[in-house]
């Protein structure tokens, strides 16, 4: 597993701006019963409905970093690595 931080066209960014929204689906702390094909219906959904389009103007600008932590699967050429964990603010505070 590699840490990345995702650019604006990082081809796994829809996965990684899904993922809160599965693991945070189901109630409680135990593992949640959502798998990968859930993992790309959301991201589908999220690049259908615009979201990954709003948030890559606010990631080129430096406002937001989206950071993933990418597991070393073999898959296909079209598929990007699977995101395990994500989404760091920044600290704007200095």
């Amino acid at each position: 597993m590699n840490l990345h931080v995702l650019t604006a066209d990082y081809p796994a960014l829809p996965t990684a701006l899904a993922l809160p929204r599965l693991a945070f689906a189901e109630q409680g702390t135990a593992v949640g019963s959502a798998g990968h094909e859930e993992l790309s219906a959301v991201a589908d959904e999220l690049t259908k409905d615009g979201t990954v389009t709003s948030i890559r103007p606010t990631i080129r600008a430096g406002h937001k970093t989206i950071i993933a932590a990418l597991a070393r699967r073999v898959r296909s050429a079209e598929q990007p690595p699977l995101p395990t964990l994500i989404e760091m603010p920044e600290d704007n505070s200095q």
